[in-house]
């Protein structure tokens, strides 16, 4: 297993405006990506999904912000099963599944920005690749996209969310 954390010490406090939080539910538009319980997860034999956030961020008014997004996965196998093994089990590397090359699946966050009302008729800027900044904006509308390289793998996204804070 692998984790990535984000540090953002700074000399500065920020206090937290809003938050966006898609788990467990995920009620938010899925391209070839589904739902399995409460894991979003790629859809079977694709190599790309989408899923766009049900939820958006409106802070009123235009303000400079820091937005950091937070993302739990893991990369799995569906076919190693007990049931979709033919081989000897005396020959079985490991009895509870293969951990997963690396590089094999990802789940990225991207994040699009508007100076006016989120819900009106918004102009937004192109989509870039976040994981925290700081922008100076009204609303934010956020997007994951999950890929493997490898379709016999998949990758499961249990947690993601979206925060923006501002200096105090």
């Amino acid at each position: 297993a692998t984790s990535f954390a984000t540090e953002q010490n700074s000399v500065l406090t920020y206090s937290v405006l809003s938050t966006v939080t898609e788990h467990t539910t995920f009620l938010g538009g899925k391209t070839n990506v589904t739902l399995s319980g409460s894991t979003l997860q790629l859809s079977a034999s694709q190599t790309t999904g989408t899923y766009d956030f049900n939820s958006m961020i409106d802070l009123t008014t235009a303000k400079k912000v820091r937005v950091t997004v937070s993302i739990a996965s893991a990369v799995f196998n569906p076919s190693d099963t007990i049931d979709a093994r033919t081989a000897n089990i005396d020959t079985w590397t490991t009895f509870d599944g293969t951990i997963s090359g690396i590089g094999v699946g990802d789940c990225r966050v991207f994040v699009r920005t508007t100076q006016t009302d989120p819900a009106g008729a918004p102009t937004w800027t192109e989509w870039q690749r976040l994981d925290s900044a700081e922008f100076s904006a009204r609303g934010f509308d956020f997007k994951a996209v999950l890929t493997t390289t490898d379709t016999a793998y998949n990758i499961g996204v249990t947690a993601l969310s979206a925060v923006a804070a501002e200096v105090v």
